[in-house]
């Protein structure tokens, strides 16, 4: 279920965030019941009750720009937050997330979403901490 809560979010596919809820309101009851042996469940359940970051990083993989990029989205625990990433332009399959969007300045540039709406793009990685940590993020 977490998987493809995880894939809706990259692809806005909203039809297998249907299949998980589904998924998910079958075992709720149980799982309550026996927290520690529907752990997996629960951390699923959560996922769909809060608001999911996405982050789209375009950029040259082996750039120590786009690499510090990178270190900022992960330099702490964000459980709620996805990144998807490709060069530019992002190949045809790439998760879909990562089309439409431009490099600034010829940069590494990442967008910081939800539900694929995204604030500005940023090319720094404090800039980009600074949208991560924003209470209405």
């Amino acid at each position: 279920a977490h998987a493809l809560l995880q894939m809706a979010a990259f692809t806005a596919n909203g039809e297998w965030r249907d299949i998980a809820e589904q998924m998910l309101t079958a075992v709720q009851g149980i799982a309550v019941r026996y927290p520690t042996s529907f752990s997996k469940w629960l951390s699923a359940m959560l996922y769909t009750l809060t608001p999911v970051q996405e982050v789209a990083l375009l950029g040259d993989p082996d750039s120590a720009r786009t690499g510090a990029l990178v270190a900022a989205v992960w330099s702490e625990f964000r459980p709620f937050t996805l990144l998807a990433q490709d060069n530019y332009p992002p190949a045809q399959n790439s998760p879909p997330l990562l089309f439409n969007r431009q490099l600034l300045s010829g940069e590494p540039t990442a967008y910081v979403c939800r539900n694929f709406v995204c604030k500005l793009p940023v090319k720094t990685p404090q800039d980009l901490l600074d949208q991560l940590n924003e209470i209405n993020a």
